[in-house]
């Protein structure tokens, strides 16, 4: 059984009467006037009473004053039904709608009449009024229910913790209660962007089922990175005052994030190449939910295929050969979950080479000084494509003054300046050599004069990088 209460303002209510005397001694009084309170209107719903409820008992009670000179009338009226006199602990008829007010009129028992008139002299008159006054006003009601609540599941949890689509909430140990079959549950999350701090919780979905155990998909954040938790109740025959109480569903979900944009070490942006398959240095980049990640560009095959950890190194050959010209790579990861990240973009450009005397001719073509500094800045060029620093040669190569004894350390710093890109690439991802610049096996050099197949080597080498 369950109990109720509904109190009510206090009540003062007067009645009034006339009392009269005549010459001779004789007696009279008026009839007493009715004093009733304000009818106050309620429902058994709004004293929190449920349908279907059975009342077992309504009663009111009350403190009450004596009134003076007695009680001819002190009566409530519940829902039109009369209770007269009215004592503390009345019961009453209770409905889903009720109304109820008091009445007062005075009994005459103890009336106090005028003096008797003089002879000759009309009647006198006194007014004698009497009040009731009843205070801590309660109407208590005690009811049964031919329901019992569902009970929640004993076990909630929610799975994967990181998801991109949906997630499933797996259930067990529900149960509807008395007459109150198991019609299905309600489910609610509260989001966060940190897993500590909550909103307030929210309506996600009702699920239709009859069963005690089972699974179903919830829908994780729709913000990447944010958090959701969930809460789940039983919903019953009987309606939702027998649904059961709330159950937190253990463990929570985060929305994918996105993976970072993968760091393009070469080509940087604005260089020029003079391969016409260049390659691409890349570096995974991280990722929220430690996934791994693979890395793509259009037209380009990567050095390791398939999914790759952060901050692994990656190089990127392309599968045809360029035009001349201005060209741009986008580049970007996936994570397993088929998230991309943002595009890296470069901009570059493919020259073919040009060199002066482009066929050098044993004893004929002399070795100058436009042969040499176009190697140099060709390198350079180079260099620059893959993020290294120009190299600040040791001589000028002036033509007309600059001695042909140099040569052969002008060679061999564009050799050590060529060696720094082979061993940049070639060491950048060791788990493969797919990509690979192709090994230098460098010629001898002659010590008299200038080599033209040392300088074809030099020509050569430099659209393999």
């Amino acid at each position: 059984m369950a109990t109720v209460t509904k109190s009510f303002a206090n009540l003062s209510l007067t009645s009034s009467y006339y009392a009269y005397t005549w010459p001779d001694g004789s007696h009279a009084v008026s009839t007493p006037t009715t004093n009733q309170s304000t009818t106050v209107s309620f429902t058994s719903a709004s004293m929190g009473i449920p349908s279907g409820a059975s009342i077992s008992s309504a009663k009111f009670t009350f403190s009450l004053t004596t009134p003076a000179h007695g009680t001819l009338i002190r009566e409530l009226n519940f829902n039109g039904t009369a209770t007269s006199p009215v004592n503390s602990g009345a019961s009453v008829t209770l409905k889903s709608s009720n109304s109820v007010y008091f009445r007062f009129k005075s009994g005459t028992s103890n009336t106090s009449y005028p003096a008797v008139p003089p002879a000759g002299e009309p009647k006198t008159t006194k007014t004698n009024s009497s009040k009731i006054s009843l205070t801590d006003i309660v109407l208590t009601v005690i009811y049964t229910l031919p329901y019992t609540a569902c009970t929640p599941p004993s076990s909630a949890s929610v799975s994967p913790s990181i998801s991109e689509d949906n997630a499933t909430l797996a259930y067990s140990g529900a149960a509807g209660g008395t007459s109150n079959a198991i019609t299905g549950y309600e489910v609610q999350y509260a989001e966060s962007i940190d897993g500590i701090t909550w909103d307030s919780w929210q309506a996600l979905k009702v699920v239709a089922s009859s069963s005690g155990s089972g699974s179903f998909e919830v829908e994780p954040s729709s913000t990447r990175g944010n958090y959701r938790k969930y809460q789940m109740r039983t919903r019953g025959a009987a309606g939702s005052d027998y649904y059961s109480t709330w159950k937190a569903v253990s463990g929570t979900v985060r929305r994918n994030s996105a993976p970072a944009v993968p760091a393009i070490t070469a080509p940087a942006d604005n260089t020029t190449i003079y391969n016409s398959t260049p390659r691409i240095l890349a570096t995974v980049g991280s990722d929220a939910d430690s996934h791994a990640q693979t890395v793509t560009a259009s037209d380009f095959t990567p050095s390791s295929a398939g999914d790759q950890a952060v901050a692994k190194k990656l190089v990127l050959r392309r599968t045809s050969a360029y035009s001349a010209g201005a060209q741009s790579v986008s580049i970007k990861a996936t994570d397993i979950l088929n998230v991309d990240s943002s595009d890296a973009n470069r901009a570059f450009t493919y020259a073919v080479p040009s060199w002066t005397d482009g066929t050098l001719t044993a004893g004929t073509t002399k070795i100058k000084a436009a042969h040499m500094n176009e190697l140099r800045t060709a390198v350079n060029n180079v260099r620059a494509y893959y993020g290294l620093a120009a190299v600040s040669w040791a001589q000028a190569i002036t033509a007309g003054s600059t001695s042909i004894g140099g040569w052969k350390d002008h060679v061999l710093e564009l050799r050590g300046a060529i060696d720094d890109i082979v061993s940049l690439v070639n060491g950048w991802d060791t788990a493969s050599s797919t990509h690979n610049i192709p090994a230098i096996s460098w010629l001898a050099i002659p010590t008299n004069s200038p080599s033209k197949a040392v300088m074809d080597q030099l020509r050569a080498v430099i659209p393999t990088l």
